[in-house]
């Protein structure tokens, strides 16, 4: 399986090449960007977007662990995650899931059971958008639901795709019924309480990356809006993360990202404003992105070298003494 590890190391340089050019690509003038009264702020950004980078592996690890029932460490998951997280730049949007199954080569798990970890990593990921959303949002959300949304054809669709479970769940029993036994340690209380823990981490670093916007909006582009707008903004932005993950897609040319938050926030903001905070937020998450990549790889590589001189020198001793 080496052919993989080679395949996932290409992918990330490509990775890298994709960040460059997403960087020269931005219509911003770095210059104005990186004045002395906005490094302070930025970096404080990248700083916090950084430890998020390095910590979103923790989910992702404790599902992996509970769903093969084999215990993995943070120093094995780690390298493959954050390198996954790079090749999010890549056009189309699977290859940071993709990269995720390089663990499955590194530990010898099954592939089925590392993707469907992925699976449920990216459904809390999107529940806790989702949660919040509804929290702060909920008016708006009932409005477009209400608008866009047919309930008596949703609720047909929903009754015809429950009919067709409950067939295939009947025809394929026998099945279902050997799997779940061969996977009865993931129904746990131990399990569950850990998926919660999952939930209750995305909910808090969906919090904190919605701060950090509201961060570069007033500290760096010296917009201040009263306590209600923030409140719209900040879950404005968690809200067009969600949309932007479930439908990707520029309508009219412009962002959905940023569509849905002047939708949202319009009376307040210009569609220049919301632009321009969006770009800015958006190069200090890729250079955070880059930068978690970094740290990890150098302090592997760091921990590595530590534990073949501890293992060369104990052996030395060893030899020694015989």
């Amino acid at each position: 399986m080496k052919w993989i590890k080679i395949l996932g190391n290409l992918l990330t340089i490509v990775a890298l090449f994709f960040v460059i050019e997403k960087l020269m690509s931005q219509k911003i003038n770095y210059g104005t960007l990186f004045r002395i009264q906005n490094i302070l702020p930025c970096l404080f950004v990248i700083l916090v977007q950084t430890i998020i980078v390095i910590t979103n592996v923790f989910p992702w690890k404790t599902l992996v662990s509970s769903v093969s029932g084999k215990k993995v460490s943070y120093r094995e998951v780690i390298p493959v995650f954050v390198k996954s997280n790079l090749m999010k730049y890549i056009p189309g949007n699977v290859f940071q899931y993709a990269g995720r199954q390089e663990l499955a080569v590194n530990k010898q798990l099954p592939q089925l059971e590392v993707a469907f970890a992925t699976l449920m990593d990216i459904l809390l990921n999107v529940i806790g958008a989702g949660l919040i959303s509804l929290v702060f949002l909920h008016e708006f959300v009932g409005s477009i639901f209400s608008k866009y949304v047919n309930v008596s054809e949703i609720s047909l669709i929903l009754a015809v795709l429950l009919i067709l479970i409950g067939f295939l769940i009947y025809f394929f029993r026998k099945k279902i019924k050997r799997l779940l036994q061969s996977y009865q340690h993931f129904f746990t209380r131990t399990t569950l309480f850990k998926i919660a823990q999952a939930l209750v981490y995305y909910l808090i670093v969906l919090s904190v990356s919605s701060l950090m916007f509201l961060l570069v909006m007033q500290a760096v582009l010296g917009i201040h809006l009263q306590m209600s707008e923030n409140i719209r903004l900040f879950s404005s932005y968690t809200l067009s993360w969600l949309v932007g993950f479930v439908v990707p897609g520029a309508p009219a040319g412009v962002g959905i990202k940023e569509a849905v938050m002047l939708e949202i926030v319009g009376r307040s903001l210009s569609a220049q404003t919301i632009a321009l905070g969006m770009v800015v937020i958006r190069i200090l998450l890729t250079i955070a992105d880059v930068l978690g990549y970094l740290l990890v790889i150098v302090i592997s590589y760091l921990s590595k070298n530590t534990r073949q001189n501890e293992s060369k020198a104990m052996e030395d001793k060893d030899g020694k003494s015989a």
